[in-house]
Order: structure tokens, then sequence, then C-alpha cells
């Protein structure tokens, strides 16, 4: 089915659940794949459609069990697609799709980069949590949450954390000190599967657990301690008062 950019819940009207998104622009790439590319370039545009961005995390063991495909079938998948400009995966798990008519990050569809307090709306006067350095959040996130690394400015990630929430508990939990963020690659991940028997027999989950998953690092904190976003800031904005 083809329908245009703008036109939303054409298939979800239709009460089908179950779908994959591709651009126009990308069928006569995908008439170039063999069958372990196609494989691996299907997948990634499920997980697209499922995530709603062009730009996700997923860890490598878990890409390859979503395609389906052994070692050596996934990893020439992987590199056929690399090779064919379709996306680009770094090894530490950040996957970003290409416009398949430039090969290059797309400017088309894209949302708008980095995260948002979606369920904080900022006011004029309010606290700006840019102005937060990245050692300050470290001792926040370490004294509220529990996660505490050595030298926060070292590197960008620090991947294979184990997840703060109980009921995740997986490590595969990565955070930024620098960037402001976090990314739980468990928290209500399912594989293609599962997710599919879900849909058949009415099962949700992944839509509100897996927004867990992920924001910013204030939202972490308000998140494991189950508490109001506002407090969180207020908590932010006092150690960033005492610092000054």
């Amino acid at each position: 089915m083809q329908t245009s950019p703008g036109n939303w819940d054409l298939l979800s009207a239709q009460g089908l659940n179950s779908y994959v998104t591709f651009p126009k622009d990308s069928l006569p790439k995908i008439y170039t794949l063999n069958v372990t590319e196609t494989a691996t370039y299907v997948t990634v545009m499920d997980l697209v459609t499922v995530n709603q961005d062009e730009v996700f995390w997923i860890g490598r063991k878990n890409l390859q069990q979503e395609t389906g495909l052994g070692r050596e079938g996934f990893k020439s998948g992987l590199k056929g697609c690399h090779k064919k400009r379709l996306f680009k995966y770094a090894k530490y798990g950040a996957m970003e799709v290409f416009d398949p008519k430039t090969g290059k990050p797309s400017n088309r569809w894209r949302k708008p980069s980095g995260f948002e307090y979606r369920d904080y709306e900022a006011k004029d006067g309010d606290f700006d949590l840019n102005t937060i350095t990245p050692e300050q959040r470290a001792e926040q996130v370490s004294e509220h949450v529990g996660i505490s690394v050595p030298s926060p400015t070292e590197k960008n990630w620090f991947n294979d954390l184990t997840c703060p929430f109980v009921d995740c508990g997986h490590d595969a939990f990565s955070i930024s000190f620098t960037l402001d963020c976090y990314r739980c690659h468990g928290c209500g991940h399912q594989n293609k599967k599962q997710r599919r028997k879900n849909e058949r027999y009415g099962i949700c989950l992944t839509a509100e657990r897996s927004e867990l998953g992920q924001g910013k690092l204030c939202q972490l904190v308000a998140r494991v301690k189950n508490i109001p976003i506002a407090e969180a800031i207020t908590l932010f904005r006092e150690k960033t008062t005492v610092g000054i």
C-alpha cells in the first residue's frame, strides 16, 4: 500500500496494526539486495516503524536476533547494507537510517534531534537544565539513581550498565553525562516473534514501558525515585546553586 506523507492512521483505521513502513525511494535499492541484506534492511525498517524515528539504539546481539539470521549471514547482511549506504550502525548500538535516495542522513522526515521533556513543559523563567555540567549530572545520578562512574567526561557513552528500574534489571543500560540522556535497550524490549504474539492476543506492553527506557537524566531521576519531574528539576537546581 502506498500513501503520502502526512496521511496518518491509514492502516490503523482499517484495523491493521502489524506493518512496516518504507520510503518510496528505497524500492530501487531493495531490488538490488540479496537475501541476507533484505532480511537485515527489512528488520531495521521494522524497528524504525516501531520507534517512529530514523535514529535509535539496539545492541548487536538483539539486532541479529531480530533478523533471524546466523552470525555469518547477519555479518554479511550488515556489511552489504552499509556498502549500499542504507544505514549506519555503530559498535555501541546507535542505528541511523539514511535517506535511500542520497545515501546520507535524512532531512526530509527527520524528527528534531535530542530528547524531549514530555512530562514537563518549560515556561519562561524556569531553570535551564542545559546549564548543568556533566560532573553535576553525574553527582545527581550517583546520589539518586545509584549509577556512578569515575570520570563522567571520559567518553560520551557508558554502556553495559545494570538498568536501575526494578522491573528490568538488564545489563543493557547506556548513559551519557555529556549529552544529558540515557537509554536502556532492555526496557520494554520484545523480539519480533513476541511482539506479533502480543498483537494477536491483544497484549500491550511496549508502548508505555519502553517510554521509560530513554530520556534526559532529570527524567531518569524522576522516574526511578517516582517523583514529579518538577521536583527532580528542583534537585538539580539546588545542586547547581550549591556548586556556584
